[in-house]
């Protein structure tokens, strides 16, 4: 059986995308020129600001000892519901 490995570096852009939105999605930077590609990214760091947050907040032992599993719960809830609501701009 032969192995098949991928280069370490690709030498062509995948299928489908231009250089400009293959280069927005490695940089995560909503800037494709695809408006769908370009939400999909704002999203995707919104979700990534917020779990950073939560991490921070779960970090402090002090906090996080005043918190019960519930309290935890409905804060992951809130913060999801409030990454709903912002709008679209970062």
């Amino acid at each position: 059986m032969t192995a098949v490995h991928a280069p370490a570096f690709p030498t062509a852009i995948d299928p489908g995308f231009t250089a400009r939105e293959y280069a927005a999605i490695q940089l995560r930077v909503p800037n494709s020129g695809t408006e769908w590609l370009d939400a999909m990214i704002r999203k995707a760091l919104k979700i990534e600001r917020i779990t950073t947050i939560a991490a921070g907040l779960l970090a402090n032992e002090k906090l996080a000892k005043q918190l019960d599993d519930v309290a935890l719960a409905t804060m992951a809830r809130r913060m999801a519901a409030a990454a709903e609501q912002q709008d679209d701009t970062v």
